[in-house]
């Protein structure tokens, strides 16, 4: 299987359209819109409402677009992010297999209802914590 090679990520609070903006135009390789790690609990919600406009932007600059889920918000995550224009997504501080499987089983029926092409939203498992080892 090819893989495109990217030498440059930089990662980026969905939560802050102005960060977002300039990220867009960082020439980065690819660039991941984080609704986990930098997104305030209280600001989570409304960077789900606008993730996807933000998914629009920063491809329209042309990097590839991730963005950050959590396994603890899957569900809510992927239906917020699973749109046209994504590369994929990064599960951050996964701890199983079985996370990933349950992540790929959603996106499959999401690029399906959302018209995207079959298997070519990409997975990225972050491994961090002694459990996920």
């Amino acid at each position: 299987m090819n893989r495109k090679i990217r030498r440059s990520w930089l990662l980026v609070p969905a939560s802050k359209p102005g960060l977002i903006a300039e990220a867009a135009g960082s020439k980065a390789d690819a660039i991941v819109l984080d609704l986990v790690e930098l997104v305030a609990p209280a600001d989570r919600l409304a960077a789900r409402k606008n993730v996807q406009a933000a998914i629009k932007s920063v491809k329209a600059g042309g990097a590839d677009v991730f963005v950050q889920v959590s396994p603890a918000a899957l569900h809510d995550d992927l239906h917020a992010c699973v749109w046209p224009g994504l590369s994929g997504v990064v599960v951050t501080r996964a701890e199983s297999a079985e996370e990933i499987v349950d992540a790929g089983a959603l996106l499959s029926a999401l690029e399906t209802a959302r018209e995207i092409t079959p298997g070519t939203l990409e997975i990225i498992a972050a491994v961090e914590t002694a459990r996920g080892n």
